[in-house]
C-alpha cells in the first residue's frame, strides 16, 4: 500500500487577533485535533516546536507551534492533497488562527484558514 506522509505546522500561543491563547483553550483544542486526526487517518505524531513570523508592522512575532504528523494510506493524488489541506484548516480553525502551513516532502505552503 502507497502511504503519503504530511506535516501540518499550527501556531498554539497567539490567535489570528494576536490575543494569546490560554493553556485552557490550547489544551482542550489540541486534544480535539488529536482526535480528529486519529479518527480521519488512524493515528499521528505531534511534537511542540517554535516558529516565527512579521506582523504588519514588521515585527518580528515568535511563538510556540505544534507539528502534526499525519500518514495517508493512499498515494498522492489531488484528491488526497485535498483532503489533507481541508483537515488541516479545519485544525487552524479550532486554534483560530490565520494561516496554517502543511508541508509533504520538500514542498511546502502557507494556507489561509
Amino acid at each position: 500500500m502507497e502511504r503519503t506522509k504530511f506535516e501540518i505546522t499550527i501556531g498554539v500561543e497567539y490567535d489570528r487577533d494576536n490575543r494569546r491563547i490560554t493553556p485552557k483553550h490550547r489544551e482542550a483544542a489540541l486534544d480535539k485535533i488529536k482526535d480528529l486526526a486519529a479518527l480521519h487517518y488512524g493515528g499521528y505524531t505531534m511534537v511542540q516546536g517554535t516558529g516565527g513570523w512579521h506582523n504588519d508592522a514588521g515585527e518580528l512575532v515568535q511563538e510556540h507551534v505544534v507539528i502534526l504528523t499525519i500518514v495517508v494510506n493512499r498515494r498522492d493524488t489531488e484528491s488526497t492533497r485535498s483532503d489533507v489541506l481541508e483537515s488541516a484548516a479545519r485544525y487552524g480553525q479550532i486554534l483560530n488562527q490565520d494561516s496554517i502551513v502543511v508541508a509533504k516532502g520538500s514542498e511546502a505552503g502557507i494556507y489561509k484558514v
